[in-house]
C-alpha cells in the first residue's frame, strides 16, 4: 500500500508543472500563427479645404481659380502646397494682394488689411502645419486603438496624399473607416411632427404638378417612398420621426425635399437615422432636425466633450459615455432644461445615432446613449470622440495587402 507522501509527491510535480507553463504562456506569449501581413494605405488629406475654410469668401472666384491651378502645379513641382499657392497667386494676380482674401475672424489677430503677401502666407503655412500634424496625430491614435502599433506615415512627393504601412490588420473595413470618419459630434433640438406636417403636404402637392422629364418616365410621388409616422387615424405622431423608408430610397427623399425647400421652414433640416429598425433592418427614420443658431451649427459640439467609453450595462446593452467639461456641462443643462418633453438628436457625421426624450434636466455634463451599437463600433465612436474630429477630410484612395 502506498504512503500519503507517495501519492503526494508526483500531484505537486504535476502542479509545479502548469505553474511553470502558466507563468511561461505571459513571460513568453505565443506569437501569432499564420504568414504576416502588410497593409499599405494611401490616404489624401484635402489640403484645399484648410485654405478655404480660412478665407472670408469660401465661393471667392479668385480664391477657388488660384486654388485650381496650384493643384495643377503641384502634380509636377514637389512644393508645399501653401508655397505654390502663393506662388500661383502671384502669376495669375501679380499686383493683388492676399489679406484683403484671408482677413477673417479667425486669423483678425495675425492677418490685417494692410499684411503683406509674404506675412500673409507665413500665417497660412503655419495654420496649414498644425491642421496636418493634427490630423496626423489623430489618426495615429485611433490607429492604435484597433491594436495596431508602429504604423508608418510616409508623404507622397507631388501629392497631399500619405503612405500608411501596418502589420496584421485583423478587420481592413473598419480600419479605413477609423481613417476616414471625421467624428463630428452635435446636439440638436427638434421639430416634432405635427408642427411640421402641413409644409409636407404642401410640398407633396407642389412636387406631383412637376411633369416628368419624358413621356415614359414612371413619375414618383414622395409619399411613394416616404411612409409617414401617422396613427390609425392619420393624424401625425408627437415625436421628431417624420417618417420610414427604404435604405434604397433615401438619396432620393432627400433629393426631392431638396427641390421644395421653399415649402419647409428655413431652420428646418432633415437627417437619417445610423441604424435600421430593429423589426425591419432596410428600413430607416427620417427626423426633423430644427437650427436654432445663427451660424447653422448645433449647440453642443465635440469640443466640449473630454472624455468618452463604451460601457457594457448589466442588461448587456453596449453604451457608449460621454463627459463634458464645464462649459459643456453648462450648456447641456440649459439645453436639456429648454427641451423637456421634447427629443433630442444626438449626431456624429451628418447622422443620428440616438434620439431621446428628455424627460429632465441633465445637471452633471455625463451623458449616455444606446444606439444599437455593436461593442466594436461602440469602442471606435468613443475613441473617434476623445481623440477629437478631423481638422480637415481625409480619404482612402487605395488599399494593399502583401503576405510575406
Amino acid at each position: 500500500m502506498k504512503s500519503k507522501q507517495d501519492v503526494l509527491f508526483p500531484i505537486m510535480v504535476i502542479m509545479m508543472c502548469l505553474v511553470q507553463s502558466f507563468c511561461s504562456a505571459f513571460t513568453n506569449p505565443m506569437k501569432p500563427t499564420g504568414p504576416l501581413t502588410n497593409r499599405t494605405i494611401t490616404i489624401e488629406i484635402a489640403v484645399v479645404d484648410v485654405l478655404r475654410s480660412l478665407a472670408i469668401d469660401k465661393a471667392d472666384p479668385v480664391l477657388n481659380k488660384v486654388l485650381l491651378n496650384t493643384l495643377e502645379r503641384q502634380k509636377k513641382e514637389d512644393k508645399d502646397f501653401v508655397t505654390l499657392f502663393g506662388e500661383s497667386f502671384a502669376q495669375l494676380y501679380p499686383k493683388a494682394f492676399l489679406a484683403p482674401i484671408f482677413s477673417s475672424f479667425e486669423l483678425r489677430e495675425r492677418v490685417s488689411p494692410t499684411s503683406t503677401n509674404a506675412e500673409t502666407l507665413k500665417v497660412l503655412g503655419s495654420e496649414m502645419n498644425t491642421v496636418i500634424n493634427q490630423t496626423l496625430k489623430i489618426l495615429h491614435t485611433r490607429i492604435e486603438s484597433l491594436g495596431v502599433m508602429n504604423a508608418n506615415f510616409q508623404k507622397l512627393p507631388l501629392s497631399n496624399r500619405y503612405i500608411i504601412t501596418i502589420q496584421n490588420v485583423q478587420d481592413p473595413e473598419r480600419l479605413k473607416k477609423m481613417l476616414q470618419s471625421s467624428a463630428k459630434i452635435g446636439f440638436w433640438e427638434t421639430y416634432k411632427l405635427p408642427d411640421i406636417f402641413p409644409f409636407f403636404a404642401d410640398a407633396d402637392k407642389k412636387l406631383q404638378a412637376i411633369k416628368p422629364v419624358a413621356a415614359n418616365v414612371k413619375k414618383v410621388n414622395l409619399f411613394d417612398l416616404l411612409m409617414l409616422s401617422i396613427d390609425k387615424d392619420n393624424k401625425p405622431l408627437n415625436h421628431a420621426t417624420i417618417g420610414y423608408a427604404a435604405v434604397k430610397d433615401t438619396s432620393a427623399i432627400i433629393k426631392m425635399l431638396k427641390m421644395e425647400k421653399l415649402s419647409f421652414p428655413r431652420n428646418l433640416a432633415f437627417a437619417w437615422t445610423i441604424k435600421p429598425e430593429k423589426e425591419k433592418p432596410l428600413i430607416h427614420e427620417l427626423m426633423a432636425i430644427r437650427i436654432t443658431t445663427r451660424d447653422g451649427l448645433a449647440p453642443i459640439e465635440g469640443d466640449v466633450i473630454v472624455d468618452a467609453k463604451d460601457t457594457i450595462s448589466s442588461s448587456g446593452l453596449v453604451i457608449l459615455e460621454m463627459m463634458m467639461n464645464a462649459e459643456g456641462a453648462r450648456i447641456l443643462k440649459r439645453f436639456t432644461n429648454d427641451n423637456i418633453g421634447n427629443d433630442i438628436a444626438i449626431m456624429i457625421d451628418g447622422l443620428v445615432y440616438a434620439n431621446p426624450q428628455v424627460l429632465d434636466q441633465i445637471p452633471s455634463g455625463r451623458i449616455s446613449i444606446t444606439g444599437g451599437f455593436t461593442k466594436e463600433e461602440c469602442h471606435d465612436l468613443a475613441t473617434m470622440i476623445k481623440a477629437g474630429k478631423l481638422p480637415v477630410a481625409v480619404k482612402v484612395i487605395s488599399d494593399v495587402e502583401t503576405v510575406h
